[in-house]
């Protein structure tokens, strides 16, 4: 089988989509079937080489930093302002990580549940059943049918049961 050929209006689309439209290209390169060489290859004959020109390369700077930010914008729906949080939280999970290994990550929880503020298991099981037999009643339907079966539970609740 020898080597696929693509039309010159697939590779500039392809390239297109890089450069403009801000997509990776190992993202490109997976979603087209085209290997990341010669994505690379066709980037690098569509842009003349620039070296002698600080003025080209701080403006292909800003651009790649203007796509990145509306990658990052896409991808967490907001703009990012920095990752010093993520940093500590990064070093923080290693450092659980190295200490007690997976059962240490699994055991995080932000919140320990006060027992005391749980409702009674049968009451949680009734209200879980009614939740799976009318998944389109609301908290307050669910607490007004669970009271006319003679278990009292308030609208409020229900939600915190859910």
């Amino acid at each position: 089988m020898g080597a696929q050929r693509f039309t010159p209006e697939f590779k500039e689309e392809a390239v297109r989509q890089i450069t403009e439209r801000g997509y990776f290209v190992a993202d490109v390169s997976e979603r087209l079937g085209v290997s990341a060489h010669s994505l690379y290859k066709w980037l690098r004959s569509v842009k003349p080489d620039n070296s002698g020109h600080q003025a080209q390369d701080l403006l292909d700077a800003r651009t790649e930093i203007l796509r990145l930010k509306a990658r990052l914008k896409r991808t967490f729906g907001k703009p990012v302002k920095s990752c010093a949080t993520a940093e500590t939280a990064y070093y923080h999970f290693k450092t659980l990580y190295e200490q007690g290994g997976e059962l240490a990550l699994q055991e995080i929880s932000r919140k320990k549940p006060i027992e005391k503020n749980r409702v009674e298991a049968h009451i949680e099981q009734a209200v879980v059943n009614m939740a799976y037999g009318f998944p389109a009643y609301g908290q307050h339907r669910v607490a007004n049918e669970l009271t006319r079966q003679g278990i009292l539970i308030s609208g409020s609740g229900v939600r915190s049961v859910w």
